[in-house]
């Protein structure tokens, strides 16, 4: 067995045994007792929440420090017995719900406390980051509870945090499948296979038609217009598709935001092993490189301009089928 071999067998061993962990916690995370807050449960997106039939609107959290904060006008600013100075409402990059934290005075603390220890039991830890300030935790499932009390201004802070999101994203980078895979060799990207011809491809008994993409700087790029701008958990901002002058299909480029960096680089360390390589082109950028068979996969972190990232899947099976030619010439 190579090392290349016996690298990427130990990394999916340990994402094995991981994503088992991880389901556990999914598990045990769907029982909880805290499916999300009021009519807002976990996971809803910001513009799908209604109220007695009515559609719910948010207004900007302005005191907030977090991005996708949002309060509600004339909201119901109680909890049990205590009174409430502010509930603000967080969002992830998606506009789904996944935190709601809760404002106010510290004579209110002890009713808090009181619900959620009648609700959740005991904390399951208590710390002092200063004398000023005590934490009380809870987890419930895939939630994360702290009443966080601030002695010196008299107030408190209830966080109630659901992880839902997080381990969506490990569900759905462990199992992409846009790679094609057979036999250990990359055969090609979703529905086209290296060297397919490019005026000979078809889908569903439909010709597919690329577009040329007048704007590229390598002669031969073309992209679609209903294409899947998603890679696992991770957005795209392009797919291009490169064809080599005998117009046969050899290389794709994914490009997305910085924000999705981790998440391509998580599953192609998932699929491959760990990379060979990684470059760094000062501080500009880094290139981690897999090999996989005649296919090379090169991921490009960019700082520099407004940053991202590049997924170039280079297959260089039209070089070997060109040797193979100039080795059978009866010519002379």
């Amino acid at each position: 067995m190579t090392s290349q071999s016996t690298k990427s067998t130990t990394m999916k061993q340990i994402l094995i045994a991981f994503f088992a962990i991880l389901m556990t916690g999914m598990s045990y995370g769907q029982g909880s007792k805290v499916t999300g807050f009021r009519d807002l449960v976990w996971g809803i997106h910001k513009d799908s929440v209604y109220s007695k039939g009515v559609k719910q609107k948010f207004d900007k959290d302005k005191g907030a420090s977090e991005a996708n904060s949002f309060v509600i006008k004339d909201d119901n600013l109680t909890l049990g017995a205590a009174k409430l100075t502010k509930i603000s409402y967080h969002f992830n990059n998606q506009s789904r719900f996944k935190k709601v934290v809760m404002f106010g005075n510290q004579k209110y603390v002890q009713d808090v406390r009181e619900i959620l220890i009648f609700k959740f039991g005991r904390a399951k830890s208590v710390k002092d980051p200063n004398a000023n300030l005590k934490v009380h935790e809870w987890q419930e499932g895939d939630v994360s509870i702290s009443l966080t009390q601030n002695k010196r201004e008299e107030n408190f802070q209830l966080i109630i945090e659901s992880n839902w999101d997080l381990s969506e994203t490990y569900v759905k980078n462990m199992n992409v499948n846009d790679i094609v895979l057979e036999k250990d060799q990359i055969i090609g990207f979703r529905d086209f296979k290296w060297l397919d011809k490019k005026d000979s491809v078809y889908l569903n008994g439909e010709k597919v038609q690329f577009r040329l993409d007048r704007e590229a700087d390598q002669l031969n790029t073309y992209y679609l217009d209903a294409e899947k701008l998603s890679f696992g958990a991770a957005r795209l901002s392009g797919i291009s598709y490169f064809f080599n002058e005998d117009d046969k299909l050899t290389k794709v480029v994914l490009t997305g935001s910085a924000d999705y960096f981790d998440d391509m680089k998580f599953i192609l360390n998932h699929k491959f092993g760990g990379a060979e390589d990684e470059n760094m082109f000062g501080v500009e950028m880094s290139v981690t490189e897999w090999v996989v068979g005649d296919t090379t996969l090169k991921l490009a972190n960019r700082s520099e301009g407004d940053g991202g990232f590049s997924l170039i899947i280079e297959s260089s099976r039209d070089q070997t089928e060109r040797y193979i030619k100039n080795t059978k010439v009866t010519d002379f």
